[in-house]
């Protein structure tokens, strides 16, 4: 039997490039090959449609289905069972392109697009996300507008009007649903990532240059928001991992610190919300000290925040802080670890610390150390001289340039040859305020690492030796000189450029800002904020029936008026036909010759025809025949509609 919804070239094509565009989207998943597959498969369809239908398409369906298997086998399973869901679904999206004759088809590929489409938020969920899922949305509407007018449709300028009308009266159910339906307690649109994919930051271990190399990249670490202000720059120093076993070059974590309870002391407005973004790694980077441990973490002893699981997605935590220091008994596996060297531990460094400590107590010996990198001739540089078979050795009497990690380790081994438990703290220090939302913005370029030293008197104490080589890298942030010297500025450099740099500044600022609000006011809309907003509009008392009334209330208030604005933009709007042909009518009304309301087409063109000239004339009577036809006749009203309008282009007496 025919189909009788047969489809126009133009619509499988649109539906093709719609759906390769979100496989675009989906980099994260790894579809380059299913999404060529699915061009590849359109391309046929529409440049050799004899071979995708009757017998013919057997052979070509087989092949294009053993090719995408070979694809998906390809590929596994190694990043994830999402990703692999996502290649399948593009896969299937690819097939059903190739044999799509009917509107029915298209039908089912749209259905396809729209789960591609929704795995698109499995992991992103920016602005950016949005607003190209909302415009892939709207192309995909919009074809099945077009299709189901039938197979000339009604072209898309049209559909896309329609598809926006639609959408329109769809919001005001949306926003009630969105602010009033009960949300979920976790977040829906997680599923996981591999391990780490994908992803940048601080990592359990460090070896010297580490931390350099990671301070190249620009990209996002974290933001916060402070209740009362954010404190100062230099008191900005925001925790990761603790390092305490080294062999010279490489630092690693220890394992089996224990729970423990947050630093007492917290001062008032020392309260702020931690945006983080995704690291593949459990740390949080809460300001130090942390003064809570939310639901979902932990603090262990060397004060390290860890989520219980790792940070694949941006997460919010609301947090607070201390002032004071860790004044926790020392317990015999941190004094062991504090105090262990490399194996072979230069001598010319023992007999350096050996000297310090005979001239003084822990204070002076700190205070010595710290002399020392200020006195004598070290460098603060991105770019550090390459180190021989000792690196620290080589780094305190040989080359003297050097980053962040460089001091921290050489300082925590003088600490240890003199006998002053110490570790070396990786984190992040600084951060920029935002000045169109207030929130502190830490990138990966305020990676730091500093040192901490424990004395029986106040427990264990923050001492940052890169501030006595480099005091502005604390104050300032990072040195931009240097910055620019090893490439870590790439945009903008030049001095000739700072109108334009300052601009795109100001840019960045206000588009972070608004990712932001995105983040804090739509994404993070979950139960816990539903429940802040119900109580500031007096819902927060009311029993759970009288709520869910109230709930009900309004979804059947936006329904209504949804309902009331369709019907009247129904009443007022007609067809396209009849709107068309409104058109040629106020045109001739324009010179006397308007219609009488009881008046009918065919009797108004034989009273206007004699008064126009021949050209017009033909004109009118075109329309009007066109008009009839599709009123009273067979003939399509979308052709009929697009007819008249193309005539009405040099219709204008």
């Amino acid at each position: 039997m025919k189909d009788p919804a047969p489809l126009d070239r133009r619509q499988l094509l649109a539906m093709g490039f719609v759906v390769f565009a979100i496989l675009l989207g989906h980099a994260w998943q790894d579809v380059a090959a299913p999404g060529l597959l699915a061009a590849f498969a359109v391309a046929l369809r529409v440049a050799f449609p004899s071979l995708c239908e009757g017998r013919a398409r057997i052979p070509v369906v087989g092949l294009m289905t053993l090719a995408g298997l070979a694809v998906l086998a390809v590929q596994g399973v190694e990043d994830g069972y999402s990703a692999m869901g996502v290649r399948v679904l593009a896969v299937f999206a690819g097939l059903k392109l190739l044999e799509t004759r009917t509107r029915r088809d298209l039908y089912v590929v749209a259905l396809v697009a729209f789960f591609l489409l929704a795995t698109l938020f499995l992991v992103n969920q920016t602005i950016g996300a949005g607003l190209f899922g909302l415009a892939m949305t709207v192309a995909i509407i919009a074809i099945l507008v077009d299709a189901s007018a039938g197979r000339a449709g009604i072209g898309f300028r049209m559909a896309l009007g329609r598809t926006g009308v639609m959408i329109g009266l769809a919001l005001p159910i949306t926003f009630a649903m969105f602010v009033v339906f009960p949300r979920l307690g976790g977040p829906l649109w997680h599923f996981g990532l591999g391990q780490g994919g994908g992803v940048t930051g601080l990592s359990d271990r460090m070896s010297l240059g580490g931390i350099s190399e990671l301070v190249l990249s620009e990209e996002t670490a974290f933001r916060a928001s402070f209740d009362e202000g954010p404190p100062a720059r230099s008191e900005r120093y925001w925790r990761g991992p603790v390092l305490w076993y080294t062999d010279g070059r490489d630092w690693r974590r220890r394992s089996g610190a224990r729970t423990r309870q947050p630093v007492p002391g917290n001062a008032p407005g020392s309260g702020y919300e931690l945006i983080l973004e995704p690291h593949g790694q459990p740390w949080i980077l809460a300001l130090d000290a942390p003064g809570n441990a939310p639901a979902g973490t932990q603090l262990n002893e060397d004060l390290e925040l860890m989520a219980n699981s790792l940070v694949l997605e941006r997460t919010s935590y609301a947090l607070n802080w201390s002032r004071q220091s860790d004044s926790a008994a020392l317990s015999e596996s941190q004094r062991s670890a504090g105090l262990q060297l490399p194996d072979e531990l230069s001598p010319r460094i023992r007999r350096l610390a050996e000297r310090w400590r005979s001239e003084g107590d822990d204070a002076r010996v700190v205070r010595a150390a710290l002399d020392h990198f200020s006195l004598s001739p070290f460098s603060y540089t991105l770019r550090p001289p390459p180190l021989g078979a000792d690196p620290l050795d080589d780094f305190l009497f040989e080359t003297r340039s050097g980053f962040c990690e460089h001091y921290a380790s050489a300082f925590v081994v003088l600490m240890r040859a003199a006998g002053i438990p110490a570790r070396v703290v990786t984190g992040y220090l600084g951060g920029e305020v935002n000045p169109h939302n207030g929130y502190i913005v830490v990138s990966q370029a305020d990676a730091h690492a500093w040192a901490e030293v424990w004395t029986p008197e106040s427990g264990w104490l923050r001492v940052d030796p890169t501030a006595a080589v480099a005091p502005t890298r604390i104050e300032q942030g990072l040195d931009v000189g240097a910055a620019l010297e090893a490439g870590g500025i790439p945009v903008f450099g030049s001095a000739a450029w700072g109108p334009i740099r300052r601009l795109w500044h100001r840019a960045t600022w206000l588009w972070d800002a608004v990712e932001t609000g995105w983040y804090a006011k739509v994404v993070n809309f979950d139960d816990q904020r539903q429940q802040q907003l119900w109580k500031r509009w007096g819902m927060g008392a009311l029993a759970d029936t009288t709520r869910n009334l109230v709930i009900a209330l309004v979804i059947a208030i936006a329904i209504g008026i949804t309902f009331w604005i369709g019907m009247g933009w129904q009443r007022s709007g007609g067809t396209a036909l009849q709107k068309a042909y409104d058109r040629f009518d106020a045109r001739l009304g324009r010179i006397g010759l308007a219609r009488a309301p009881a008046e009918g087409a065919r009797d108004f063109l034989e009273r206007a025809a004699p008064r126009l000239p021949d050209p017009l004339a033909t004109r009118a009577r075109k329309i009007t025949a066109l008009y009839l036809d599709a009123r009273y006749g067979t003939a399509s009203s979308n052709e009929a509609a697009r007819a008249i309008r193309r005539e009405l282009r040099s219709f204008w007496p």
